[in-house]
């Protein structure tokens, strides 16, 4: 089998609390990317934005961090700020689209996703009210389909591990690649 040597890439994860996102984080800062060591960034000093303005300006810097530099594994980014904003913070983010036409090829989406009464069990409940959790996963099933990202995947961590998770990260990837 011969061996590829792959770009550097950035993996973008979203999806609801309890869907194994900070999960695959977690393997993709223990394991890498092909075996290639990437920088993680949560901003969670940042999260959630208070305001419309507030939201802009850390989702301009998501834009910033994701064009600018590559080898970044990103718990949560633009996507989040479709769903979040309107269902918790009261204001549509208007400017959404516009940066997410602006992210450039090597930035590819993972939404994670998980059978309802998995992601029930996995759920803390501490940012999002329980009653409040199949609004949010049916947001991001929705927005998902809509945003425009230039790389965008589902993978269902119903019966997987994070482990598995990067695995089919990878083959995605290099399946993407090829073609």
């Amino acid at each position: 089998m011969e061996y590829k040597e792959y770009k550097e890439y950035n993996i973008i994860l979203e999806g609801c609390d309890g869907v194994g996102k900070t999960s695959i984080f977690e393997e993709l800062m223990h394991r890498g990317l092909f075996g290639k060591k990437m920088i993680g960034i949560q901003h969670q000093n940042k999260m959630p934005p208070k305001s419309y303005l507030q939201g802009e300006i850390l989702n301009k810097i998501f834009l910033r961090e994701s064009n600018e530099f590559t080898g970044i594994v990103f718990d949560r980014h633009i996507l989040s700020e479709r769903v979040y904003a309107p269902i918790f913070r009261n204001y549509i983010p208007t400017y959404i689209g516009d940066l997410e036409k602006q992210l450039k090829p090597h930035n590819y989406l993972f939404l994670i996703t998980a059978d309802f009464k998995i992601v029930e069990k996995r759920f803390d409940g501490l940012v999002i009210p329980i009653d409040s959790l199949s609004k949010v996963i049916n947001a991001y099933q929705f927005y998902f389909y809509k945003c425009y990202y230039p790389n965008k995947f589902i993978i269902d961590t119903t019966n997987i591990t994070p482990f598995q998770a990067l695995k089919k990260i990878e083959k995605i990837i290099k399946k993407t690649e090829e073609n």
